[in-house]
């Protein structure tokens, strides 16, 4: 029984992982969207951090706006 606990409460970390990398996603394009044309440079440092939540460094990550709903690079 012990490790179905274990399970159940690896898939919560899991599952609030994703919502923290979907979250910093979105926040990262509305910041290099607020700034228009990314004039400070966001967006690689938007992707690294990313691909470090996620501790996924496929090139290229693309920039599309996810859902809740959404599943991020495929998981």
């Amino acid at each position: 029984q012990g490790g179905a606990a274990l399970a159940g409460e690896l898939d919560g970390l899991t599952r609030t992982r994703r919502e923290q990398a979907r979250t910093a996603y979105n926040d990262c394009l509305a910041r290099v969207r607020e700034w228009g044309d990314d004039a400070e440079g966001r967006a690689p440092v938007c992707r690294a951090g990313l691909g470090r939540l996620l501790r996924r460094y496929d090139d290229p990550l693309e920039y599309l706006p996810a859902t809740p709903d959404t599943w991020l690079l495929g998981q």
